[in-house]
């Protein structure tokens, strides 16, 4: 820690700030904002690759910030920049902050490498496993309307969904070089619009039969015309299921697929999908 923001109104705290250095430390930039530290307070030593080297000098923190009224704001880290095709530095964040995708469980915007092996602007979009087709469609308008909003060397030129967790187990935030590492080792399988399309194509033909019979049970416990049943819907908070109708629902279930243990999982069969996921991983065992 080499700096700290004291100001007492939450007006100016609430914005983020690093804020100014410890009168023991200086802060400089150079011409792409990176930030170097020095001073007194500042480690002297680093393991680096298992060598230990001295640090007198200014120390590179790989971090990108600006500076306003003598404080300080991270907006990116230099790691994470993308060389556009016109030469100019492209920070993911302040790309990334200008969408708001509602529908998404979380998404990031970085830089790829396409089969060229050069080095795209991205932006990834992690999805609810049971999203619909109307959904990704929704998710795909809205970014390309925000987009299109952008200086063309700025704007997103790839766009990938996955069903995989984009951030680390307890991870506040998507790191950009968890979600590269996952890409290269394959824990994040990536898709297009048409393959994901196709995938869901050929998942909701594989599962007809499975989902209609949950289906069907569902409406005729709950006396629901069953075209009006969408399998996201809560079948407690939304459809109205008593106690007794949702045990029903889950009892009958397990009768259906020769499965015992349904009604010992209550805690998240709450809906179509829900029930079918469960149903799934009791075949896969």
């Amino acid at each position: 820690i080499t700096s700290v923001d004291l100001r007492k109104k939450p007006v100016f705290r609430n914005k983020g700030s690093i804020g100014k250095p410890f009168e023991s430390v200086q802060y400089k930039t150079d011409e792409n904002g990176v930030l170097f530290v020095k001073g007194s307070s500042v480690c002297k030593k680093m393991m680096i690759d298992g060598v230990i080297q001295n640090n007198d000098d200014w120390y590179k923190t790989g971090d990108i910030v600006k500076c306003d009224n003598d404080y300080y704001y991270l907006v990116g880290r230099e790691s994470d920049i993308v060389i556009g095709e016109n030469g100019e530095n492209i920070n993911p964040d302040e790309c990334e902050k200008l969408f708001t995708l509602n529908d998404a469980v979380s998404f990031s915007v970085l830089g790829l490498d396409n089969d060229e092996k050069e080095e795209k602007l991205c932006m990834i979009v992690e999805l609810k496993k049971f999203t619909d087709p109307d959904t990704i469609n929704k998710i795909s308008e809205e970014i390309s309307r925000t987009n299109s909003s952008l200086p063309v060397a700025s704007q997103i030129q790839r766009i990938y969904y996955t069903f995989d967790r984009l951030s680390a187990e307890g991870a506040i935030k998507v790191g950009r070089q968890y979600v590269k590492r996952g890409i290269k080792n394959g824990s994040i399988k990536l898709f297009d619009k048409q393959e994901l399309s196709d995938r869901i194509a050929e998942k909701e033909a594989g599962s007809t039969i499975e989902m209609q019979v949950i289906r069907g049970i569902i409406a005729d416990t709950l006396s629901i015309d069953i075209n009006t049943l969408k399998n996201d819907q809560n079948i407690v908070t939304e459809l109205g299921a008593t106690s007794l109708q949702y045990f029903a629902i889950l009892l009958a279930v397990g009768e259906a697929f020769s499965i015992s243990e349904v009604d010992k999982n209550e805690s998240y069969c709450y809906s179509v999908n829900d029930l079918y996921s469960f149903i799934e991983r009791q075949k896969n065992l």
